[in-house]
């Protein structure tokens, strides 16, 4: 009989006993409890899908939803602005999701996913490009496509925040009522959904019925009446003009941390101050530059104290 090959001074591994009852474990995973599992019980590796809220979090994969107008189109669910192969623009119904929200939606299709980046050197300037590797591109008569292979002026946007809680500490609160209103760099207008264009794709047949299993497990038809086009050329913000922007959670800001960041940043010492101006600084100096640190004016404020405590000898 042929021996399993061992090394010297390796201790034998013990036979483990399988019981023929099933344990707990394998009996709750059978269950309908768990396979019903809740947002808590499922764990983020960053890829969860979330709703946009703050300005650094607009980056990496995301979804442009446009706001829910039932005077515009019979659809019961939620849409996407998404682009095929060939670059041309379409609004998709979002299959996955029953429960008719926007702030929950998450793509059921490759061409619903937008990859959405800063661009370098252009501050405040984003670049939209598709699944398929084109970008975003509005001309000056507001059409707006997806077939550039490269970033120009023409497919420059900004996302410009509408509604939410505001700032605190310097930093964006998170709200789930914050919309974005999308302006194209070349037309300086606002990216816009109108009613009638020539539709495109599922969300643009007319009385197509898309096929659904809701989460009772019956297969239910919901009739699809999409007749949508998108335009960059609207001056104004107003309802069709609000987006929002759904990407993961890997990608969305920390307020947290942000708010931590921008206080250690602030901070500075006396002894730093005194190195900085090479002088020995009182209280009520240092409250003026520690005030100065936070508010933006720093390097004026060491400029004025030293213009005006520093020693000035001619004949040195």
């Amino acid at each position: 009989m042929v021996s399993k090959l061992t090394f010297k001074g390796e201790k034998p591994s013990k036979k483990r006993k399988r019981s023929s009852k099933p344990s707990e474990s394998t009996v709750a995973t059978n269950t309908p409890a768990a396979a019903t599992a809740t947002p808590n019980d499922i764990e983020d590796d960053g890829t969860l899908w979330t709703t946009m809220t703050t300005t650094p979090s607009i980056r990496g994969p995301c979804m442009l939803v446009p706001p829910a107008t039932p005077s515009i189109t019979s659809t019961s669910l939620p849409l996407a602005l998404s682009s095929d192969t060939e670059g041309t623009l379409f609004f998709s119904p979002l299959t996955l999701n029953l429960d008719n929200d926007p702030l929950t939606v998450e793509p059921s299709d490759v061409s619903e996913v937008l990859i959405i980046a800063e661009i370098p050197g252009r501050k405040g300037r984003w670049s939209i490009k598709s699944a398929y590797g084109k970008y975003f591109s509005c001309d000056k008569s507001g059409v707006v496509f997806c077939d550039r292979t490269a970033v120009g002026a023409e497919e420059e946007w900004s996302f410009e925040r509408v509604g939410g809680a505001g700032e605190e500490d310097g930093v964006e609160e998170d709200d789930d009522s914050v919309r974005w209103a999308i302006k194209s760099f070349t037309t300086g207008k606002y990216l816009s959904v109108e009613a009638g264009g020539k539709g495109k794709g599922k969300a643009g047949d007319k009385g197509k019925g898309v096929s659904l299993v809701d989460s009772s497990g019956t297969e239910v038809t919901v009739k699809q009446s999409v007749n949508l086009t998108v335009r960059g050329d609207k001056d104004e913000v107003g309802e069709m003009e609000l987006w929002i922007v759904r990407g993961q959670t890997g990608y969305k800001e920390n307020k947290k941390k942000a708010k931590e960041e921008k206080k250690q940043k602030e901070r500075i010492t006396k002894r730093e101050l005194e190195e900085l101006t090479g002088l020995k600084l009182d209280e009520e100096q240092v409250r003026v530059l520690k005030k100065a640190k936070r508010v933006g004016n720093f390097n004026e404020a060491v400029l004025d104290v030293k213009a005006k405590f520093g020693r000035h000898d001619k004949f040195a």
